[in-house]
Parts: C-alpha cells; sequence; structure tokens
C-alpha cells in the first residue's frame, strides 16, 4: 500500500494560508496541517493524529507479526549448513524480513516527518 504526500496550502480563518500535508493511505486520503509550533496540547494531538495514522497502516501488528517470522527463519537458519538444501531460499526470507523492518520504522519515522515540516 503506497503512502503519498502532497503538499497543500488552504487559507486559514484570518485570510493567511496555512500549509498542509495530504496523507494518502491505499485508497483514503486526508489533508492535514503541517505542525508550525503550538502549546503542549498541539503536540500532543500532533502525537495522537501520528499514532492514528500508524495504527490505520497496523505498523505494529506487521512489525510485530514479521518478528516472530523472522526469529523463527532464523532459528531454521542456524540449524541449516551454508550447503544444505534450502539454506539459500531461508536467508533470502531472512534478509527480506529485516528489510521490511527496517521500512516499517522508516515509513513511521517519514510520516512524522511530514506531519513537522
Amino acid at each position: 500500500m503506497p503512502i503519498l504526500f502532497v503538499p497543500n496550502l488552504k487559507k486559514a480563518e484570518d485570510g493567511k494560508k496555512v500549509a498542509r500535508v495530504q496523507l494518502t493511505i491505499a485508497d483514503a486520503r486526508k489533508s492535514v496541517p503541517v505542525f508550525d509550533g503550538g502549546n503542549t496540547e498541539d503536540i500532543l494531538l500532533l502525537i495522537l493524529r501520528h499514532e492514528g495514522f500508524i495504527k490505520h497502516k497496523k505498523y505494529r501488528t506487521h512489525f510485530d507479526e514479521d518478528t516472530r517470522t523472522l526469529n523463527g527463519e532464523r532459528a531454521r537458519l542456524a540449524l541449516l549448513n551454508e550447503g544444505d538444501e534450502g539454506f539459500e531460499a531461508v536467508r533470502d526470507q531472512v534478509t527480506a524480513l529485516e528489510s521490511r523492518l527496517v521500512n516499517y520504522v522508516e515509513d513511521s519515522f517519514m510520516m512524522m516527518e511530514q506531519l513537522l515540516s
């Protein structure tokens, strides 16, 4: 599911343009204001908004599932020798899972970065 960030400017109530970012997660689009400062409540709302996007994407669920799978595959890999049948496939699976775990974290940080910039 691709995540797209499209900068967008809308006018505030006082007529000034407010920077917004349009988040596209799968087929759902949401335009949210870019955080440019504020009080403690504004910061908490930003964090809650970010957590909502992470929950919507089910990053934590996927991360936990892939971590369990990765641990199992690493255990299988430890039992195999480099010349054994299936060694390459298990090693490739471990590499792919490690890459996906890194992508979940990077995507989460990128989303927060977009909300801040």
